[in-house]
């Protein structure tokens, strides 16, 4: 992993949530009004962004609740600067109207609203590409939303956090058509949507869809992605069934005894 693949990543990735006041209270006081953060995304193209259906779900029983309150969904990049600023990095905030959403395998596509952002797409993995046991991966995001952006009630950091692991496993199979990987390692709420990528090359290989397994802290799971030779982002799906997997076997032992 090269310093300059590794921050291409980071600029890439989003935070997904919503501001408890107005867009122009916020910008007032970006110090003291927080982006509430549900959930985490990636650019897929210029304007369109991937994330899991229930981060997207989330927002909308959020919004829900709060009736005729101010209430602003969207997303937030952290990226280069541009030209004259006196900072490493910069902040834009976007709305967005979901383009995509299926709850089935969780997944959401949100089309940007307002000016681009300076920054490209992650480079996925190509269709050819298969997954293995024991590769180093490199999840991304904002695992713990705010809490890891915020001190003393006020915002003191930005940006997403990169964790390391390896593929544990593949389901259902290892080889043959796999369709999401078991993780071996442990991240907080918020994490969901976080691009997953092969740390030699950077090339993003699945979207983490569950950080921990019934509540309790053991691995994360990734549903795995590519981008086929049109260009179109794909979620890979098991094409052979179980049940040719699982042999006949009889209940009374060898031969039936």
């Amino acid at each position: 992993m090269t310093e300059e693949g590794l921050s291409a990543v980071r600029h890439a990735v989003c935070s997904i949530g919503w501001l408890r006041v107005g867009s122009e209270e916020f910008f007032e006081k970006p110090r003291h009004e927080k982006f509430d953060i549900e959930g985490t995304g990636f650019p897929v193209a210029r304007r369109m962004v991937q994330t899991c259906a229930h981060v997207v779900n989330s927002l909308l029983r959020i919004k829900k609740t709060r009736g005729q309150k101010p209430f602003t969904a969207g997303v937030q990049f952290t990226h280069p600067p541009r030209s004259g600023a006196d900072a490493d990095m910069s902040t834009s905030v976007r709305p967005f109207a979901i383009g995509y959403e299926n709850d089935a395998i969780d997944v959401a596509l949100l089309e940007l609203g307002g000016s681009d952002i300076p920054l490209d797409p992650v480079v996925l993995v190509p269709e050819a590409y298969t997954p293995s046991v024991g590769e180093r991966i490199g999840p991304c995001g904002y695992a713990h939303g705010t809490a890891l952006l915020t001190r003393g009630g006020e915002v003191y950091r930005f940006g997403p956090v990169v964790q390391t692991g390896i593929i544990a496993a593949l389901s259902p199979f290892d080889r043959v058509a796999p369709e999401s990987a078991v993780l071996d390692l442990l991240t907080g709420p918020a994490a969901s949507g976080s691009p997953v990528f092969r740390w030699d090359t950077n090339e993003v290989i699945g979207m983490l869809v569950e950080g921990q397994i019934k509540g309790s802290a053991a691995l994360s799971i990734a549903r795995l992605i590519y981008r086929d030779a049109k260009g179109q982002v794909n979620v890979r799906a098991a094409t052979i069934q179980m049940t040719r997997v699982i042999q006949d076997v009889d209940p009374r032992g060898p031969k039936g005894k």
